[in-house]
């Protein structure tokens, strides 16, 4: 048995509701905003993904109550009370809840939405469910948030600041203020009746006004801000500075409607600008008055300021053209510039000062001068370097006298250099044919060579006086050259007055006795020794007393005296000067007086001039080349000394050297000369010793073996450097005579050659030479010679020097 039923109409439903199904899927799926279901107790019963997306949770932790995790944990607690209280009315149909929340996602992001929830009823009309939608509305709100802060930032501001607010209605002429812009022109908006158009203007400063009302009108006309600083005059009559600023706005058709801008009082800027401007003034005031160009830049090296000389360097109008410039744009040779920015960088990394940089500057017009310049850092108030001044002198002109003095010295050191080369050459080629002259004269008159009558020793004795004469003038020149040069180095020792005088009088007793001219001295008994140079001081009284005794003619008389003291008070029997009775320092004088030609007036003036004699018809019989006093007083005053001369044509002349002395040598014990013998040695031809004569002119060596021969030395010969050696090596002499300059090798050479063999240390080297310039000793020396010996050479002096070298060795 069966029944059958229609039910055509529940399949249709059932299929509708499959359909409804699929679009409510499709549609919740698809939406741009969250869906959520909750069943009667608020327990979520579906989600879709749109859900998921903007909590970031998933379906499954949203059902039941886990939707609330979901929540802002500040608002979860208000959503459970809402659940609680049975919040939500099950009687009223309508909407249940619109509201705004966040949600706290699980990476700490906060999202904000804003929330719908509808009620779900059956066919009853009972309420089976809830239905909601959440919309993202986190830009929105984010924006809010942020258009908040800037509005309380800017209300802030109103409010700290000085800052008013106004509003012009353009089309009706109204303008509004805030309460700020009535205290900005000194007024109380409570206790004010005035229209805010009236305060202002009747307080803008009368001198600003038009400006002011000028570029409003521009403003409204086609500008669209306005911008302007003014000042106001308050009530108090107290001026205050104002800074304004508006902004236009237009309808549609371009129109003006109204401007909205501000005011703000500037005072404390304005009045610190004006002290600013008044202290720059007053700097610029200062530098412009110095004399030398000043300018000071940034650490860029970017200039901020210079002085009136530094801008007229440049031609420019206006000291405020130089700022903002830097050296490549004011200098046309950049490598000045690049000199300039790293001297800059020294002194500013240092932050020390450096002065007194030598250095060129390129002008416009291509000219160059030098300069000497400063450089010191910069510093602001809190002594942080912030850029460097500088300040230069141009130095062109005494550029170009160095430069001048540089070439004029440089002549001069070659000219110098000439001379000493003339006179060493000079002296080379003098001295020795002298030392063959007086050597022969020597051996002849001492009659080694064999015996001569009265004639020919009386010829021999004027050939050797003539060849003394001769090497005197000689070394008068040299002696000239070596004080001019600065060559000359004093040895100071204590010295015997006594001896001193004795030993300078020997020199000329003999041409005394000839001319018969009495000679006679005057040593006070207590003056002892004094700190002087023997041998210059004892030239200084030879020349004196040699002059004096050839000027004077027969039967006169020359004397020599010596005084001490100082001032008013000297003991001895010299004539004082005026000149050194006016000086109070101790001071010896030696004076030498003689009843001779004597010197007129005009000429005492040119004594002491070197190459010059007086021009006297009488004095022209008398030989001499005027070196001599010129020596005199160039020796005195290396002493610190003066010579002074007194004359009077026909009565005699009188030379006095004065030379600065302490009280206490005047009373030192008198020193005592001693005398050295030297034993002579029993030679005989078997054993005599062996000498290495080292010369190349055949004149000196006939000289020196004849005379060596005939004291029984044997003699052997080598005319260079090269068989010097050789022969030294062969041989093995006792002592080696070593002339320095011959061709090949020199002397010296040979000398530090011969000083390196073993076998040959310890020989004796005598340096004979006719190189007599200062310093010509030492480098002797310093090659290896023992002894250093100037020609023309004394042979007996030779002999000496030769038996003290042999008896040591």
């Amino acid at each position: 048995m069966g029944t059958f039923q229609d039910i055509s109409d529940r399949k249709l439903a059932e299929e509708a509701l499959k359909e409804s199904e699929r679009l409510f899927s499709t549609l919740v799926s698809t939406s741009p905003v969250a869906i959520t279901r909750f069943d009667r107790p608020l327990n979520c019963i579906y989600v879709n993904e749109r859900w998921c997306e903007m909590t970031g949770r998933s379906a499954a932790s949203a059902m039941g109550r886990g939707w609330i995790d979901a929540a802002h944990p500040d608002e979860q607690d208000m959503i459970r009370g809402m659940i609680e209280l049975e919040f939500f009315s099950l009687s009223s149909r309508e909407l249940m809840m619109t509201g705004e929340g966040r949600h706290l996602r699980p990476d700490g992001t906060i999202n904000w939405y804003f929330v719908q929830l509808v009620k779900e009823f059956n066919e009853s009309g009972e309420v089976t469910g809830y239905i909601g939608t959440l919309t993202d509305i986190g830009d929105r709100k984010q924006a809010e948030l942020q258009l908040q802060k800037t509005n309380d930032r800017l209300a802030l501001a109103l409010n700290s600041g000085a800052i008013g607010c106004w509003e012009w209605d353009i089309q009706q002429n109204i303008l509004v203020w805030d309460d700020r812009m009535y205290e900005l022109y000194g007024y109380l908006k409570e206790t004010n009746s005035h229209l805010p158009y009236e305060i202002w203007a009747n307080a803008v400063h009368p001198d600003d006004r038009n400006s002011a009302e000028t570029l409003l009108q521009q403003a409204v006309l086609g500008q669209t801000e306005y911008d302007y600083e003014f000042r106001v005059i308050h009530p108090d009559q107290s001026i205050h500075f104002i800074k304004a600023y508006g902004k236009i706005k237009r309808d549609t058709q371009g129109n003006a409607q109204s401007m909205i801008g501000v005011n703000f009082d500037i005072s404390d800027r304005k009045q610190s600008e004006i002290a600013l401007q008044e202290s720059r003034k007053f700097i610029q005031t200062v530098v412009d008055t110095i004399p030398m160009p000043l300018f000071w830049k940034d650490r860029e090296s970017t200039y901020l300021g210079c002085n009136a000389q530094f801008a007229s360097i440049f031609n420019l109008e206006s000291t405020d053209e130089m700022i903002g410039k830097n050296d490549f744009d004011i200098s046309p040779s950049e490598a000045e510039a690049i000199a300039y920015r790293q001297d800059d960088r020294e002194v500013m990394e240092s932050g020390k000062s450096k002065l007194n940089i030598v250095e060129t500057l390129t002008l416009p017009d291509g000219g160059q001068i030098w300069l000497e310049t400063h450089k010191a850092p910069l510093r602001d108030w809190e002594n942080n370097v912030i850029g460097v001044v500088v300040m230069f002198q141009d130095i062109t002109n005494r550029k170009l006298a160095e430069l001048q003095l540089q070439q004029s010295n440089e002549q001069l050191l070659r000219a110098t250099k000439l001379k000493d080369e003339f006179l060493a050459n000079m002296s080379h080629e003098l001295r020795t044919p002298l030392n063959s002259i007086l050597g022969f004269s020597e051996s002849l008159k001492e009659e080694v060579l064999g015996s001569l009558n009265e004639r020919q020793l009386k010829a021999i004795a004027t050939v050797e006086s003539s060849g003394e004469h001769l090497l005197a003038l000689i070394n008068d020149i040299l002696d000239l050259s070596k004080i001019s040069a600065g060559m000359v180095e004093l040895d100071i020792a204590s010295v015997s007055v006594k001896n001193l005088c004795n030993s300078s009088l020997v020199f000329v007793k003999q041409q005394a006795f000839k001319k018969k001219i009495q000679i006679h001295s005057h040593i006070p008994p207590h003056i002892n020794n004094i700190n002087i140079d023997e041998r210059r001081i004892k030239q200084v009284l030879i020349n004196l007393l040699t002059n004096a005794v050839k000027f004077t003619p027969k039967g006169g008389t020359v004397n020599l005296l010596v005084a001490i003291g100082s001032g008013d008070t000297w003991q001895g029997e010299a004539t004082i000067p005026q000149r050194l009775r006016e000086m109070n320092s101790p001071t010896i004088l030696f004076q030498v007086v003689d009843t001779g030609i004597g010197i007129a007036a005009k000429d005492l003036q040119m004594l002491f001039q070197p190459f010059v004699q007086v021009d006297s018809a009488l004095n022209r019989q008398y030989e001499g080349t005027g070196l001599g006093l010129s020596l005199v007083k160039q020796l005195v005053e290396l002493h610190g000394g003066q010579v002074m001369a007194e004359s009077e044509v026909g009565q005699g002349s009188r030379f006095t050297v004065a030379l600065p002395c302490e009280m206490s040598e005047l009373s030192a014990i008198a020193s005592v000369p001693t005398s050295t013998t030297s034993s002579s040695l029993d030679i005989t031809p078997d054993n005599a010793p062996l000498i290495l004569l080292a010369e190349d002119n055949e004149a000196n060596i006939h000289t020196f073996s004849s005379y060596l021969t005939a004291i029984n030395y044997r003699v052997i010969v080598a005319h260079n450097g090269i068989e010097a050696i050789a022969q030294a090596k062969a041989n093995l002499p006792d002592i080696i005579l070593m002339d320095i300059q011959m061709p090949i090798m020199d002397g010296l050479e040979a000398t530090k050659q011969i000083r390196l063999d073993p076998n040959l240390v310890n020989i004796p080297i005598i340096a004979i030479t006719a190189l007599a310039m200062e310093g010509d000793r030492e480098k002797c020396l310093d090659a290896g010679a023992n002894e250093y010996l100037s020609k023309p050479i004394k042979l007996r002096q030779l002999t000496t020097i030769i038996q003290q070298f042999l008896e040591q060795n």
